[in-house]
């Protein structure tokens, strides 16, 4: 049925669990199979998987690709009320081997009403069916969108599926995912009710024709030049690109001010956001799947479920608030196994954008684990070459392998790599640091250096510490490279970061001193 030779990677192993009546738990990559370990369970026991997925998008697609592929009508989506419900109401009746439905779908709340004279649940039609022995397994998929600190996506898609096993019992459960931290796994095991002998099969996070690189934003003109001429590389080579953006205002104004130069350059541009209206954000989706749009401005609303294999590269213009999610957008590039690039454009101001309002989650706990996962980020985006960026996202899922030798930092280290001595540098941060009444900005920190090193005056600087900063400044060799040691001296303790409120403005954005 699924015209392959044999099982890829580990997917022979999730199969036989499933068949022998088993939960599991799979952690792999984008494009590594997970849709066949419970696809095939159910044609080779002609009884019914029910797959439940917060990506209707991508529920529709999957039906209409299984459905191709075997040569008849074996899998249905019966997931939202513009469902035909006649075809819902067959297979709950298990006329189907295969039902997508979205976790809504599943809410006791809601009364599945099939003409009988006592409606029922769905969950209570799914008991049945397995009272009968047709219900094969039931497959959660983008089960991070579950984990009690949460993505944010689906916030009902917890409390729906924490039920499965009260009413199924022993019928096997599968969660899938591709961005799942051991803590995050842990969590989806103890909500799914996963029972101890279940299978975690755990595939490395590695992607080798990935290449990763970061630099720093220059100004907004020239980022867009930038970003044009990557989606017309993108072109070239027969693909698409995606730049995510942090906000949805974001996503307008990049939009608005890449048209003109989208059009010089023979290019269709899109954007992609949650206030778009229902049909607006179906048409752009449609649009960039069929090839029309070459480019897809969006927020992180877009991403999951978008299964095009010919996306050369991704533009992240400002980092995401966690490694997990970057992992999770970068995932989409290069599924045709081809070579594709992931390009992050950053700023120091764009970390202070996840430190107040809506993107900072309720409760101590939840706080605190959020500013981990945002300094983790941030610790990404500073890497010198003694880092690899894949090795880093590895890190983050506990999968160690060898550097990737084509990531920015891999590239810079080459072969030959000497070590020097930059005490001197690093003397000069600190009684810089050290010479101002209050702590300053980065951007006044390294104005101030400059200004040491050409032997100008800063009036904001104690004048003791000045001669002190002028005479280290004296003897730079590269006064560029200070920039680049802020992040270490940091991390190793000798600098601290602090971001502070606007006590004038508290709607602003809080600011960062050293």
């Amino acid at each position: 049925n699924f015209h392959h030779d044999d099982f890829r990677g580990l997917q022979e192993e999730v199969v036989n669990a499933v068949l022998q009546g088993r939960d599991a738990l799979v952690m792999w990559g984008t494009g590594s199979g997970k849709s066949l370990v419970y696809q095939l369970p159910a044609l080779a026991t002609n009884s019914t998987v029910v797959v439940v997925s917060p990506l209707i998008s991508l529920m529709q697609d999957q039906v209409s690709k299984i459905n191709e592929l075997v040569g008849r009508e074996v899998a249905v989506f019966a997931g939202s009320m513009q469902a035909d419900r006649a075809k819902v109401s067959e297979a709950l009746q298990g006329k189907y081997l295969l039902i997508y439905v979205t976790p809504e779908f599943l809410d006791p709340q809601f009364p599945f009403d099939a003409g009988e004279d006592e409606p029922s649940t769905v969950l209570d039609k799914l008991r049945g069916l397995r009272d009968d022995g047709r219900l094969c397994a039931v497959a959660v998929d983008e089960a991070h969108c579950i984990e009690q600190w949460g993505h944010d996506f689906r916030t009902d898609y917890r409390g729906v599926v924490s039920r499965l096993r009260g009413y199924l019992g022993d019928v096997p459960l599968l969660a899938l995912t591709a961005s799942a931290k051991p803590r995050v796994r842990r969590d989806i095991a103890q909500v799914l009710k996963l029972r101890p002998d279940r299978l975690e099969s755990i595939g490395t996070v590695k992607r080798p024709n990935l290449h990763l690189e970061v630099c720093q934003k220059t100004d907004s003109k020239r980022d867009r030049i930038k970003i044009v001429e990557f989606a017309a590389e993108a072109k070239r080579q027969g693909g698409h690109l995606i730049v995510y953006v942090q906000t949805i205002n974001g996503v307008e104004k990049m939009l608005e001010k890449l048209q003109p130069l989208f059009k010089s350059y023979g290019l269709v541009g899109s954007k992609y956001h949650s206030e778009l209206r229902h049909e607006d954000r179906n048409a752009a989706l449609r649009g960039f799947q069929n090839g029309e749009v070459d480019v897809m401005i969006a927020t992180i609303a877009f991403g999951m479920g978008i299964d095009k294999p010919n996306i050369r590269c991704i533009v992240h213009y400002g980092p995401p608030s966690k490694i997990a999610t970057f992992y999770q957008q970068i995932g989409r590039a290069g599924r045709d196994g081809r070579i594709a690039r992931c390009i992050l454009l950053w700023s120091p101001s764009d970390f202070a954008l996840y430190r107040w309002g809506s993107f900072v989650p309720p409760g101590q706990e939840r706080k605190e684990i959020h500013f981990a996962e945002l300094e983790a980020m941030h610790r990404y985006v500073e890497a010198g070459i003694d880092k690899c960026r894949q090795q880093m996202i590895g890190e983050e899922f506990e999968d160690s392998f060898d550097r990737c030798g084509v990531c920015d930092l891999c590239q810079a280290r080459g072969d030959d790599v000497v070590d020097r001595d930059f005490t001197t540098e690093a003397r000069l941060i600190c009684q810089a640091v050290e010479s101002f009444t209050l702590s300053p900005s980065r951007k006044k920190l390294l104005e101030h250096l400059r200004a040491c090193h050409i032997g100008g005056k800063d009036k904001l600087a104690d004048p003791h510490n000045w001669h002190c900063c002028q005479r280290l400044a004296s003897g730079l060799r590269d006064p560029e490279i200070l920039e680049g040691l802020l992040w270490p001296l940091h991390e190793r303790g000798h600098l601290r970061r602090t971001f502070y409120e606007n006590s004038i403005n508290p709607s602003a954005k809080p600011f960062e001193v050293w």
